[in-house]
């Protein structure tokens, strides 16, 4: 008797362990996925990070153009891309002369603004295909891509016109609202203003003040 009854309550105990070991190993399975989707979304941001800092070496923290790293790699890239398919490739070299002026009498933050300036400017005047790098402390490249030399001229003066417009209105809004400079500071930075008007009206040099008062020519 006690046999037979043995039987039983041994078949019920072995369908609750291998029910619990099911439950076990489902359990054991959706942590496992979940261990996997974690990790594959941690290398994902891992991916996303390693490319923020590829981008972010390549970036000039002022102007947030492209900087000497990335115009020689473009370079290399668009040099290779015009010997094989063949089309036009222009570079045009600009150069802002008297920041150390601007920074002398106004502060290092205007003279960065200055550059900041110009790069949204630049920005504005050509297209998404092309690339501008700060390359200097003053100085620009751009990479005008299928661009012949005319109308690569085109651009650039639209850049050195509009610049023109936006310098001479910053420095006069400074030379108009700047009443704790001191007053010897005020009028370098209106002369520099009208300089730049003029320089919308078609006269090429743009002067700046430097360091000393005297006016500096801006090449652009």
């Amino acid at each position: 008797m006690d046999e037979r009854k043995a039987g039983p309550e041994a078949d019920g105990n072995d369908a609750a362990d291998i029910e619990h070991l099911s439950k076990a190993v489902v359990r054991l399975s959706n942590e496992l996925a979940n261990v996997r989707r974690e990790l594959e979304e941690a290398k994902a941001q891992l991916r996303n990070r390693e490319e923020q800092v590829r981008v972010m070496s390549l970036v000039d923290g002022i102007t947030g153009l492209g900087n000497p790293k990335a115009f020689e790699q473009a370079l290399e890239v668009e040099v290779h891309r015009a010997g094989r398919y063949g089309g036009p490739l222009c570079l045009a070299l600009a150069a802002i002369d008297g920041l150390e002026g601007i920074a002398s009498h106004l502060g290092q933050e205007q003279a960065d603004e200055v550059l900041r300036c110009f790069a949204r400017v630049v920005g504005n005047e050509t297209r998404k295909s092309d690339l501008a790098c700060r390359v200097g402390d003053n100085r620009f490249m751009l990479l005008l891509t299928h661009t012949p030399p005319d109308r690569a001229a085109g651009v650039t003066e639209r850049i050195r016109r509009s610049f023109a417009e936006a310098l001479y209105r910053r420095l006069r809004t400074i030379a108009l609202t700047a009443t704790d400079l001191p007053e010897p500071v005020v009028p370098p930075i209106s002369r520099c203003g009208m300089r730049a008007r003029s320089a919308m009206t078609g006269s090429p040099p743009i002067s700046l003040p430097s360091a000393s008062g005297r006016p500096r020519r801006l090449s652009s």
